[in-house]
């Protein structure tokens, strides 16, 4: 005969139960402890409530969602495991310093980020008490940020490590034939003023080159003798000046005032991509413009 359910009253057993009604019993905590573990979300299911959590917030607030951003996820979660890891709870870390380096270092190139950060036994937890905190809810409900990546981590106590990324993604540049694109734009935009287009000159072209290479390295806008390089370099000229613009966008040169005066003649680009200042970010140029005004 089958044993009675649990729920049903019946007589106290006399002696030790049988083996099957303790098999049985086993594989009944056993199974319902295999339920248990796998009812548990993975991070990845965890990060994707924390996103839901996030928009939900703008959405309340008429702000537009963020785009998720597996890049910007990537960074986070290697943040959240750092932290974990080595037991500290803060932005700055011993091994990659603050999010603009570990951005740098991931070459993800972006016109502004921010970073949330927090530790907690939920994400339900978490986002409320980050809402609750005036600078991170103002990342959350920034209107100029407008990617998000969530990284989490659980670590000792089953609380959870939580870092979440924000950044507005900068344009992405080709550099083959750059120079080309540069100085076509900047004509069309001198011809649409009522302005004569520029004459592309090899020798200035190849100053602005070395202007802009030595910018990059240097990381600022130092001081430069046009002239006396023009004159080494065995070019002519009566009037010679130079436009720099430290950019995500090197289209934006087209946009310098100063190449817009009624009588300018020929003209070099160069430019040149930061590669030593993490402070600035990764991806930003400095664009040079040597031309005569003559």
């Amino acid at each position: 005969m089958d044993d009675p359910p649990e729920s049903e009253p019946g007589p106290d057993p006399v002696g030790p139960p049988s083996r099957p009604r303790l098999i049985l019993t086993g594989v009944f905590f056993l199974a319902g402890a295999f339920r248990g573990l796998a009812a548990e979300p993975t991070p990845a299911e965890i990060e994707k409530q924390m996103f839901g959590l996030v928009n939900q917030a703008r959405r309340t607030h008429q702000k537009k969602p963020l785009t998720y951003d597996a890049r910007l996820a990537a960074v986070a979660r290697a943040h959240s495991t750092d932290m974990s890891r080595n037991a500290f709870f803060a932005h700055r870390s011993p091994r990659t310093g603050l999010v603009g380096e570990r951005l740098w270092a991931a070459k993800i190139k972006v016109l502004a980020a921010a970073e949330n950060i927090a530790l907690n036994q939920t994400v339900e937890i978490a986002h409320r008490r980050l809402m609750d905190s005036a600078g991170h809810r103002k990342n959350l409900l920034s209107d100029i940020l407008t990617h998000i990546g969530i990284g989490i981590v659980k670590g000792p106590g089953r609380r959870y490590y939580v870092t979440q990324v924000f950044a507005t993604p900068a344009p992405e540049v080709p550099l083959k034939g750059l120079r080309d694109r540069l100085l076509k734009d900047l004509n069309q935009a001198r011809v649409a003023r009522g302005r004569l287009p520029f004459q592309a000159n090899p020798t200035l072209g190849r100053l602005a080159g070395e202007v802009a290479a030595e910018t990059a390295r240097a990381g600022r806008a130092g001081p430069v003798d046009i002239s006396a390089r023009a004159k080494a370099a065995g070019f002519k000229h009566q009037r010679l000046s130079m436009a720099r613009v430290r950019t995500f966008d090197p289209r934006e040169i087209a946009t310098a005032a100063a190449l817009f005066k009624p009588r300018l003649g020929r003209i070099g680009l160069g430019v040149g991509e930061n590669t030593t200042r993490p402070d600035l970010g990764y991806g930003i140029f400095w664009v040079v413009a040597i031309y005569t005004d003559e």
